[in-house]
């Protein structure tokens, strides 16, 4: 076992050599590689039963022919090795999809016997029970982790746009280039369809808040959320460092003039555009239309005005997860610490933004009425009464 320990140790060793004497292009081939890699295994451990032994023919003509020529690449000098290769990778998945192959097959021999255990109650999320035999998840973990990988994804496409397609990442700082707002918010809408019916899909403190608020989501529920999206913004700005190569132009928002009056402006375009964005997720996703379809497009149309509107004077966060993510992770990465400042005020302005939409919200709310017919047949319903009791 020491043996086999040590081993690993030195393949993960080599493989971090690889990895840091990459190429900017191959550095950014072997990430999608590798996320290719991590999103086709969770497809596979999603499927249904009756797909198993389908995709287990597939992922052995993926995986087990290239594996030969990858263990030659381990036997290469690191500068000769291709970066679409990922050795390890394939060893890795391939085992994991034997195990979940082995594993599955045992579980159909006991599936009358654990049929007529199965309570009458089914959870709310049964898939996440029944598909993955790995991991068992509770529905307040499945909305925690839900709102981490969310929170992650977006917060790396706002890094990675702002870094190749934003303002940072223009010389000149032409207005009419900026469109990093548009991929930020369509991975918004895609975001919330994707994790919305499990975790409501807010991806934001001062969106939770509001639901708190409201009642939506008790307390303690919501210090989860704010630790999974404080994290899962963290990690995302980080990984679109690695993917990018460079932290040059990584987006940390401020405030660009150091002045009282700076301040203060930035301080109410982020309260009120953010006031504005949890006001839209409260009529659209709580209220009596909380059942419609666009729900999601709503949101992220949202935030892609709000950023275009006041991106140059904040930066256009409107989230503090985000702004800590990026922040900490320019300050971890190039030792810029002057966003970090400005750290008290992405938090207090969207909260204080949350709270006015939360009060907006429960004055606005149109409470249940009754049309002129609905009265009518109600007084008549009552003189019936009336008149059978005398």
């Amino acid at each position: 076992m020491c043996m086999l320990q040590g081993e690993l140790s030195t393949h993960l060793y080599s493989h971090a050599c690889h990895c840091s004497c990459l190429t900017h292009t191959h550095r950014q081939t072997y990430m999608y590689s590798s996320l290719t890699h991590i999103s086709l295994f969770l497809f596979f451990c999603s499927s249904d039963r009756a797909r198993e032994k389908l995709l287990f023919v597939c992922f052995c003509i993926l995986f087990v022919f290239p594996f030969a020529p990858a263990l030659v690449v381990l036997g290469l000098p690191s500068t000769q090795r291709e970066p679409s290769y990922t050795p390890l990778a394939h060893f890795l998945f391939f085992l994991f999809i034997i195990f979940r192959f082995y594993r599955t097959e045992g579980m159909k021999k006991g599936d009358e016997k654990a049929e007529q255990a199965v309570p009458e109650e089914q959870p709310e999320l049964p898939f996440l029970a029944r598909s993955l035999p790995l991991i068992r998840l509770s529905l307040y973990q499945a909305k925690i982790l839900c709102e981490a990988v969310g929170t992650f994804i977006f917060v790396m496409t706002i890094s990675l746009a702002e870094m190749n397609c934003g303002l940072s990442a223009i010389d000149g700082k032409t207005h009419t280039r900026n469109l990093a707002p548009i991929a930020e918010g369509f991975v918004l809408c895609v975001l919330i369809f994707t994790f919305g019916y499990v975790s409501g899909g807010h991806f934001n403190p001062a969106v939770t808040f509001s639901v708190v608020m409201l009642r939506g989501v008790r307390i303690e529920e919501a210090v989860g959320y704010w630790l999974a999206q404080v994290v899962g913004a963290f990690f995302g700005a980080a990984l679109g460092i690695i993917t990018n190569g460079t932290t040059r132009h990584l987006p940390a928002p401020q405030v660009y003039q150091n002045s009282a009056e700076n301040i203060l402006i930035a301080f109410i375009c982020e309260a009120v555009f953010t006031g504005f964005l949890c006001s839209v997720v409260l009529h659209v996703a709580y209220s009596q239309q909380k059942n419609n379809h666009y729900y999601g497009l709503a949101i992220g149309m949202c935030l892609l005005a709000s950023q275009y509107a006041v991106g140059g004077i904040t930066g256009g966060s409107f989230n503090p997860a985000v702004a800590t993510g990026l922040q900490l992770t320019k300050f971890i990465a190039a030792g810029y610490a002057t966003p970090l400042v400005y750290l008290w005020m992405y938090w207090s302005a969207p909260m204080v933004g949350a709270v006015g939409a939360s009060f907006l919200f429960k004055l606005t709310h149109p409470a249940p009425h009754e049309d002129e017919d609905q009265q009518e047949e109600r007084v008549l319903q009552a003189q019936a009464k009336d008149l059978y009791n005398a």
